[in-house]
């Protein structure tokens, strides 16, 4: 889960980078955040086959609502519209 929030604050920043940047810059960034969404959905996807054999429902219940929340972040951010 730590990765996945990592991820997503990475990809935020490079968002906030993009007004800024100088235009030759651009494609780097927006590599950048591809591959921050990547590691971001990639760290969700092991939290949820690693759920799958934890017997605490509290926890798991927890750690669900927390991948959905950092997913929501992902796609909810306009720079997740393709190109």
């Amino acid at each position: 889960m730590e990765t996945a929030l990592t991820a997503v604050e990475l990809f935020e920043k490079l968002v906030q980078l993009e007004a800024i940047v100088a235009p030759s810059m651009l494609s780097d960034l927006h590599v950048g955040r591809l591959l921050a969404v990547a590691a971001a959905r990639g760290a969700l996807e092991n939290v949820a086959i690693n759920l799958a054999s934890i017997h605490d429902s509290a926890y798991v219940s927890e750690m669900k609502s927390r991948a959905a929340a950092v997913e929501a972040r992902l796609t909810a951010n306009p720079a997740m519209i393709a190109r």
